[in-house]
């Protein structure tokens, strides 16, 4: 599942609130908001200091969410292996 995805899912299902999260990771709210509505894309380390900041249960749903393949969102998930060389493309 695409991270914005997964936010929202995990937000919705914890009853967290952007503003909590925002003051606990130190991410800007609006930042927060344009990331969760699709406006704007976010760097990894921001996004982990959102994870970090999550109580352990979230954190792990999140994580979850994002690690594990959903078979509707093959474009995030697909493992290339080339077959020429031992180089791998992920």
């Amino acid at each position: 599942m695409h991270p914005r995805e997964a936010l929202n899912q995990v937000i919705k299902v914890h009853k967290l609130k952007a503003v909590d999260i925002a003051k606990a990771s130190g991410v800007n709210v609006h930042e927060i908001s344009k990331f969760r509505n699709g406006h704007k894309d976010m760097t990894t380390s921001t996004f982990f200091k959102i994870v970090y900041s999550l109580p352990n249960t979230a954190k792990s749903h999140l994580l979850a969410l994002c690690l594990f393949k959903n078979d509707e969102d093959d474009k995030y998930h697909e493992i290339k292996v080339a077959e020429k060389s031992n180089s791998h493309i992920v």
